[in-house]
């Protein structure tokens, strides 16, 4: 990962994103693009913004950029986030969350929520509190996108040495045959195994039944995850974030920092 777009409004939330980018080990040679979307019929506060997010990237060792764009509504702003992310080939988009599931009219969660349901790159949703990301919850089910989920994250999120990993799987097994078999701890066992292998990491699996985004917050809350890791599953001619889904409900409930990968 090379390219992230950090897009802000200026509101807790979304410092909380650049204060977890600037805890994680990024190398010298990462580029953070810093965005700000505002509506041109109100003050313009974008220089106060644009401080605040430099602010809390101090830590960060890359180099960072900076910029601003006009938009008037959520759609608009997530349109802006969406096409300067491809223009500049952004490996990751970062934003913010006020917490959906207590806020009903949204504005930046309505921006985070559109940004995760329209974006091709991965996005990365900050919720507080944030720290060094000393546990990352990936969730998996056996089906080719939490995989890939699984595989990218464990690639390309920077953790500290002694982080630890844990791979949970809930529910009914899909698709690929790791998963497969009535053995689900012995196949969470030949999957930590392979993680070890490739990566050189340690990894622990965790296979329990539940509806998966309720066990994914339990087990990240049990073990104070930093970061929760979703694949998005393709369904054809269906919204690929659907109401309803995993990463949706994951969206509005998760405790802590939640990064939804695509393929």
């Amino acid at each position: 990962m090379q390219n992230l777009l950090y897009a802000t409004d200026g509101s807790e939330d979304a410092v909380n994103a650049g204060r977890f980018l600037a805890f994680q080990p990024f190398s010298a040679d990462m580029h953070i693009h810093i965005l700000t979307v505002r509506n041109p019929k109100a003050p313009d506060d974008s220089i106060r913004i644009l401080a605040g997010a430099v602010n809390a990237l101090a830590r960060f060792p890359g180099f960072v950029t900076t910029a601003t764009a006009p938009a008037e509504t959520p759609t608009e702003v997530i349109a802006t986030i969406d096409a300067i992310a491809t223009n500049m080939g952004a490996d990751l988009i970062a934003v913010g969350s006020r917490g959906l599931s207590t806020t009903p009219d949204l504005l930046l969660g309505s921006v985070s929520g559109g940004v995760a349901r329209t974006a091709t790159c991965p996005v990365l949703i900050a919720k507080a509190p944030v720290a060094p990301l000393d546990t990352m919850v990936i969730g998996v089910d056996g089906s080719p996108e939490s995989l890939h989920a699984l595989h990218w994250a464990i690639q390309e999120i920077p953790r500290p040495i002694d982080s630890a990993t844990l791979i949970v799987h809930a529910g009914a097994p899909v698709g690929d045959e790791t998963f497969a078999g009535k053995d689900g701890r012995n196949n969470g066992l030949v999957l930590a195994q392979q993680i070890q292998r490739k990566y050189g990491i340690a990894a622990e699996c965790l296979w329990q039944a539940g509806e998966p985004s309720t066990t994914l917050i339990a087990v990240a809350e049990k073990r104070h995850a930093g970061l929760i890791v979703t694949g998005v599953r393709e369904i054809p001619g269906i919204e690929r974030l659907a109401h309803g889904s995993v990463s949706e409900r994951l969206l509005h409930h998760a405790p802590c920092c939640l990064l939804i990968v695509k393929r």
